[in-house]
């Protein structure tokens, strides 16, 4: 596990103690301690390892291992925990609130609340974006999904920073919603960069999605043979394995691919490629050789699982 922490938290830290701020601070850590150690714990139970842990002056951030190939059940059990823990906190704030002063239990029950419900916000980066990219993602596939996903994300991000924009304009002074929603926004856009290039990456690694027993849930796509094969990209996900049939004209069934032998053409053949490249909607071009990893086209007829 690769642990970072970051260089300006003394810093911040010896601002706080300047400004007697330190023990605001330092409740606001343990709020976000508290709301990553749930992911932590269930990803521990649901033995997922912990490939990064950072420190940072403005939060707690973990990545997984792996995350991304584990049953969709899983991954949103993962992403609801840290929520779940957090209002789990303010909730054992509430009970225990006659051992704490007005300002400490007014702050640690409001910080665990606020991380709780922020959380859940239909942003990508958040956990409620995570949970419905999940979810759009099984239904629709990953590149929808993303694609979907992102819509929604910077409109709650737009919609948060015109209402914050509203609440300084109108009290002249409360500037935090609005500073909320640049820091939301900031975030998705510093990782949006590496959420897409993984969530790709899990799309089309098709060897995270072979099974033990051999039973796998599978999308079936039908398409034309004239249609290019870049586009059937979008419906690719790390939650089911793609069939394609290729069908002609009269909506005969040419041939069967699986998304394996559709990644394996494209990075061969290129981007342009079609189904009729690959079997012919004529007898002479289906007697045609077309060489996929040293394969001629009749051996894709043997089964949609061969690999």
């Amino acid at each position: 596990m690769k642990l970072r922490i970051s260089p300006l938290l003394p810093f911040l830290f010896l601002l706080g103690t300047v400004t007697h701020t330190l023990s605001s601070m330092l409740g606001m850590y343990l709020c976000l301690f508290l709301h990553e150690l749930g992911h932590l714990i269930t990803a521990v139970i649901l033995h997922m390892g912990v490939s990064y842990l950072g420190i940072l002056p403005f939060g707690v951030a973990i990545r997984l291992k792996e995350e991304q190939t584990r049953p969709i059940k899983e991954r949103i059990w993962v992403a609801a925990a840290g929520p779940l823990a957090s209002f789990c906190g303010a909730g054992l704030i509430f009970l225990f609130q006659k051992y704490l002063s007005q300002k400490q239990f007014f702050f640690l029950f409001c910080g665990n609340f606020a991380l709780g419900l922020f959380n859940l916000l239909p942003i990508l980066t958040f956990d409620g974006g995570r949970i419905l990219f999940y979810l759009l993602s099984d239904a629709f596939g990953s590149i929808i999904g993303y694609h979907r996903v992102i819509f929604l994300s910077r409109a709650s991000v737009c919609l948060m920073a015109a209402f914050g924009a509203f609440i300084l304009y109108t009290t002249r002074w409360n500037p935090s919603l609005l500073m909320i929603a640049c820091f939301f926004g900031y975030k998705m856009w510093a990782e949006g960069g590496y959420e897409r290039v993984t969530m790709t990456q899990n799309a089309f690694d098709y060897r995270h999605k072979k099974r033990p027993d051999g039973i796998y849930k599978t999308r079936t796509l039908t398409v034309n043979h004239t249609v290019p094969l870049r586009r059937l990209l979008k419906y690719f996900s790390s939650a089911r394995y793609c069939v394609v049939h290729i069908v002609d004209n009269e909506m005969k069934l040419k041939t069967t691919l699986t998304e394996q032998e559709i990644a394996d053409a494209l990075i061969s053949e290129g981007g342009t490629i079609t189904g009729e490249n690959i079997y012919g909607s004529t007898t002479q071009a289906s007697t045609k050789a077309f060489p996929i990893h040293g394969r001629r086209m009749g051996q894709y007829q043997k089964g949609p699982f061969r690999h």
